[in-house]
Formats: structure tokens, C-alpha cells, sequence
């Protein structure tokens, strides 16, 4: 009987012998993710073909039930097996959560064999089949059996799938190579199904493991002939060979392995050969830099060679090889030519410098602007006083728009002037012990009038006794006029309160309106950069916030913040937060009449626009 069932089972050990063989020769190949799985795919059938072997020559019934049963180890992963193989070969990947969800349907299967005989789910009967030439086993399937077999078939259906998307889309050798995969995938497919068709014409003899030895054999063609697990290295050669960056690639004592076309032209070695050089002795501008990669995993240079003609910039970049974890195979370093970057960059910085000289020079000139026409303007803003004290009717009416206009231009040459010392930081600055609540008192006081004449009500809440802080009280007096003087005219009717109270070792200033509020967007804007204000804000345009702007920077000056709460229709609020002593703040002497920088008084008009 051994005879006879050797005689019928020696497909199943020259199948197992031949899938051995190939997995043996793609692990000696360079190691890469569809490699691996052929391997893994060779392998497991190798062990289903020599299981399908040995349960027909051992004459035990019993044991050749255990074999059959246990070769199901093999059955249940080939389908997951295959479908990864074709889908690493189709340049896709998979989660490794994906991969592990794959086997839990193979490995319920399992486990149900095991205990087939408690609930008969996967083989509803199992008894010896015993013909002229064999004794084998014939089983009649459950369920379970059939639910995998769909699952089996939908992993190998996709793995064909696959495998013919890739020859549509290949082209040459490749589409050759994809060819091969194709047909190999098929075979099994095809000799599966012709067994589950009809088991019983076959003796219920499964030649799906033999079938994947043919499959192998096609493989083999590819692997060796058209190199289709080295293709992935060979891509890597030609693209490094290729590359417009220099590569150098170096042994751990730093004695050049292999280099491409772009680096090579910067070699002053003599031999035509640069590998087996020491990398300084080929590459002089390297021998500094060479310590630095040595000493670490990764490290990244910029650096100049001359002597080439032009001088170049270039950008070094260095890693460590390391193969199996904690192998040192040598050192890969990349030169990227960046000079055309470096000159950009010298260009930028070159027109940043420009730009700064025409922004001081912008700014001086405004100052000089400002302070030229602020005199003449002070004697218009004085001699319209006069005009609309001494005359009447259509007369003092014209004084008073005289009056009106000149203040509205003195405002905004306050502001250019203020934006032109804010932008170039040289705004005086002088910190003095100061009584806030008077300072207060006095700016309220020159809105009293127009306030009444808007018919808009003035609440004010400052305390009597004196709140002395350490700050520059013109910063101070002209950022709490450029608020008031924003909540006025956003205010048709309604009220505006002021309030400041102490707290601990601040200063809180509060002015509400219920005005038209502001939009949130424009809200946002008021804390950015003065320099990139337009035309449109220098106060040309109704609502353009440069007042805000302005206070916001002078408020920054003295260490404080400034918050804006507005809604639309509802109106708005500001918040101005000043420390009762900065710290670091020096104190300074300020003459008596006569006020520094831009904030010289010449009116009292100006007084309260400042």
C-alpha cells in the first residue's frame, strides 16, 4: 500500500521540493516587500503540497485524517499570502491592521477544524476512500467550508485583478514581467476550481499545491530572466545615476563604495577610477566636513567650494547605513547645488537693505513734512479762534469751517507724523511719575463740548484722588484721544462712558460707545504692522481705524495692551491695560512748557488732537 500511494503522491513532494527551491532563491536575493511575500507564498505551499503528499503514503487512517486536517494551516493563509503578494507587486501598500483583519477569517476556520467534531460546521462526514492505487480521505463539506472557499476566491478573484491592471498599464519588459504574474496567478485559480467542481472525479485528490509550484516555476522566469525582484534596486541605481544632486557613498572608514555623474566633476583625484579613494583625497572640500559626518547618524551642511570657476554653494547632507537594525554598512552623502538659491538670497537681502534706507528715508521725510506744515497750520488753526469770536452771521460760519477743516488736517498730520515715528522706532519715550486721573480729567474735558453738541452723553467715572503711575504722559494723553476720539465718530446718539479704576498694579481704562460697532475683520487689523498701512488708511479714508492703529503701538510703547470688543449696531468698547510701573522704566525729566518730539504744543486745539 505505501507503494502504490507513493506512486500517486510523488506530484505532491516534486511540487513541495520545487516551491522549496524557489523560496530559497528569492531569500538570497536582495530583500524588498514583494520578495518577502513570495517567499512566504512559496513556503506555505510547499508545506500544503508535501502535506498532500504524506497523507497518502502513511498507512495509518487516523493519521492521515491529522495530516489532512493540519495541512488546512497552510490552505486557510496561501489565499492572504497571494493577495498580499499581488497587491506589494501592484506598488500599493496595506495598514498593518489590514493585514492582521485578513487573517482573522483564516484563522476562525482553524480553529473550527480543530473542533469539527463538536459541531461539524467544516466537514459534515470524514471517512477513509480507498481505491486500487491509494487509500485517501473523502469528506463531505459544511458550511463554514463553503463561506471560506467564497472568501478564498474573492482574495484570489482580486489578486488576478490586480495582476492584469498591471500589464494593461505596463509597458517593454515590464508588461512582460506583469504577463508572467498573470498567468501564474491564474493556474491555481484554474485548478482549484476544477477540483471543488467535482471532488469526486478527481478521488477527492486537491492538485491546488502542484499547481502553485507551476505558478513558481513562471516566477522563476521573471525572477531570473527579467529580474522582477531586483527591479526595485536596479530603479534605485538608475535613479541615483540620474539624479542632479551628487551622491557619494562610502565604507565606515570613509573610502568611496560608488558616486554618479554629478558629483564626479568635482572630484581633483588623478585615477580614473574614484572607488577604493579615500572621500578627502577625491573630495578635498569634504575633509573638514567629513569629521562632523562621522560623528552622527545625520548631518546637514551648508558650505562654499571655489576653484571650479564659479564660486558654488552647496547643501551636504549625511546618513548613516545601517542594515539589520545595528549592521554599519558605510555613509550616504547627497550635495545639493544651491547657488542659484544663495544668490537669491544675497538679492533679497540686498533689496531688504534698500528697502529699510527708503522706509527711514520715507520717515524722515514725513517728519520734516509734518513739523514744516504743522506751523503755519498752527497760526490758521489761532487766527480762525479769533474769526469765529469776532464776527457774525454767514462770516462766522465760514471762521468755523475754516476752524473745522484745519483741525481735521492737523489730526491726520498727527497721525502721519505718529506713524512715521512708530514705523521707524523713534518715537520719543520719557517715563515719568505721572497722575493719571488728571491726565484723564483733561482730555475729558475737551470733548465736553462737542459731546454736548452731538447731543451724546459723556458718563465719566475717574476718581477724585490722585492714581499716579510710571509712563510718558503725552503716549498717554494722545492714545486716549485717538479712542475718544474714534468712539465720537462711530456715536450719533446714545452715550459714551469713561471709566479707570486701579487695580492692583494696573491701570484699567475703559471708553464704551454705543455707536455703530465695527466689523470683526477690521477689529483684527488694528494690531498689524503701521508699514503696511495703504493710502486709503493715512486718514484719507472715512473709517480707515489709523487713529486706533496708532494709539494701539503708543499703548505697546508704554507695556500695555489694548483690547477692542465691538458688535455691530451695538457699539464698542475698548480696554486699555498699563502697568502702575514698567519694569525697567527710567525715569526722565520733562521740561515744563515745551513738549518733546511731535507732540509740541502750539494751540490748545492741538492739544487735544495730539
Amino acid at each position: 500500500m505505501f507503494t502504490s500511494g507513493l506512486s500517486i503522491a510523488w506530484p505532491y513532494f516534486i511540487a513541495s521540493i520545487v516551491s522549496l527551491e524557489l523560496a530559497i532563491h528569492a531569500w538570497t536575493k536582495p530583500k524588498n516587500t514583494t520578495s518577502s511575500y513570495f517567499v512566504l507564498v512559496m513556503l506555505t505551499a510547499a508545506f500544503w503540497s508535501l502535506l498532500s503528499g504524506l497523507h497518502l503514503v502513511v498507512p495509518d487512517v487516523e493519521t492521515k485524517i491529522f495530516i489532512t486536517d493540519l495541512k488546512f494551516l497552510f490552505v486557510t493563509s496561501l489565499p492572504v499570502l497571494w493577495v498580499l503578494l499581488a497587491i506589494s507587486y501592484s506598488g500599493k501598500s496595506l495598514r498593518r491592521r489590514t493585514i492582521v483583519c485578513l487573517f482573522v477569517f483564516p484563522a476562525i476556520v482553524v480553529g473550527l477544524i480543530a473542533t469539527n467534531s463538536l459541531h461539524q460546521l467544516v466537514f459534515v462526514s470524514t471517512k477513509p476512500l480507498v481505491t486500487e492505487f491509494f487509500v485517501s480521505v473523502s469528506r463531505e463539506y459544511g458550511p463554514v467550508f463553503w463561506v471560506f472557499t467564497v472568501y478564498s476566491y474573492v482574495l484570489t478573484t482580486f489578486g488576478v485583478f490586480l495582476f492584469i491592471h498591471r500589464m494593461i498599464n505596463s509597458r517593454g519588459y515590464l508588461r512582460i514581467q506583469a504577463m508572467i504574474m498573470t498567468a501564474g496567478a491564474l493556474v491555481p485559480f484554474a485548478f482549484n476550481a476544477m477540483y471543488l467542481s467535482n471532488p469526486e472525479a478527481y478521488y477527492h485528490l486537491d492538485y491546488t499545491p502542484v499547481s502553485f509550484s507551476v505558478s513558481g516555476l513562471l516566477f522563476f522566469i521573471g525572477l531570473f530572466r527579467y529580474r522582477m525582484l531586483d527591479l526595485k534596486p536596479i530603479a534605485r541605481e538608475e535613479i541615483i545615476r540620474s539624479m542632479a544632486d551628487g551622491v557619494i557613498v562610502t565604507d565606515p572608514n570613509g573610502y568611496i563604495v560608488e558616486i554618479n555623474e554629478s558629483v564626479a566633476k568635482l572630484r581633483t583625484g588623478s585615477s580614473k577610477s574614484e572607488v577604493g579613494m579615500f572621500v578627502s583625497d577625491e573630495f578635498p572640500f569634504l575633509a573638514d566636513l567629513w569629521k562632523s559626518v562621522k560623528s552622527g547618524d545625520r548631518f546637514t551642511k551648508e558650505f562654499e567650494i571655489t576653484g571650479f570657476g564659479d564660486d558654488r554653494w552647496f547643501v551636504l547632507s549625511s546618513k548613516m547605513v545601517i542594515v539589520n537594525g545595528n549592521d554599519h554598512q558605510g555613509y550616504l552623502i547627497v550635495l545639493r547645488d544651491i547657488t542659484e538659491r544663495k544668490i537669491g538670497e544675497l538679492q533679497l537681502l540686498e533689496a531688504k537693505k534698500r528697502s529699510d534706507e527708503l522706509s527711514r528715508l520715507k520717515s524722515e521725510f514725513l517728519a520734516s513734512m509734518s513739523h514744516d506744515v504743522r506751523t503755519p497750520l498752527a497760526g490758521i488753526v489761532g487766527l480762525a479762534d479769533i474769526l469765529v469770536d469776532e464776527c457774525s452771521g454767514e462770516q462766522q460760519e465760514f471762521a468755523e469751517m475754516i476752524r473745522v477743516s484745519s483741525d481735521r488736517l492737523l489730526h491726520l498730520l498727527n497721525s502721519i507724523l505718529s506713524v512715521a515715528h512708530l514705523s521707524s522706532g523713534t518715537l520719543d519715550q520719557h517715563t515719568e511719575l505721572t497722575d493719571v486721573a488728571l491726565i484723564s480729567q483733561k482730555v475729558l474735558a475737551e470733548y465736553v463740548t462737542e459731546a454736548e453738541e452731538k447731543n451724546i452723553e459723556l458718563l465719566i467715572s475717574v476718581p477724585e484722588q490722585k492714581i499716579e503711575s510710571e509712563l510718558d504722559r503725552i503716549h498717554l494723553s494722545h492714545a486716549l484721544s485717538h479712542l475718544l476720539d474714534h468712539a465720537m465718530s462711530l456715536t450719533k446718539k446714545g452715550e459714551i462712558h469713561f471709566d479707570l479704576r486701579k487695580v492692583q498694579e494696573q491701570l484699567i481704562f475703559r471708553i464704551s460707545d454705543t455707536g455703530c460697532g465695527m466689523d470683526p475683520e477690521f477689529v483684527k487689523s488694528i494690531s498689524q504692522s503701521l508699514d503696511a498701512l495703504n493710502l486709503d488708511e493715512f486718514g484719507l479714508k472715512k473709517g480707515s481705524g489709523l487713529g486706533l492703529r496708532v494709539a494701539h503701538r503708543l499703548i505697546e510703547q508704554m507695556g500695555g495692551k489694548l483690547d477692542i470688543f465691538s458688535v455691530i449696531g451695538e457699539g464698542s468698547t475698548y480696554c486699555v491695560t498699563l502697568p502702575i510701573v514698567r519694569p525697567g522704566s527710567k525715569r526722565s525729566e520733562r521740561p515744563p512748557v515745551r513738549l518733546s518730539g511731535h507732540f509740541e504744543q502750539t494751540s490748545p486745539v492741538e492739544t487735544r488732537e495730539s
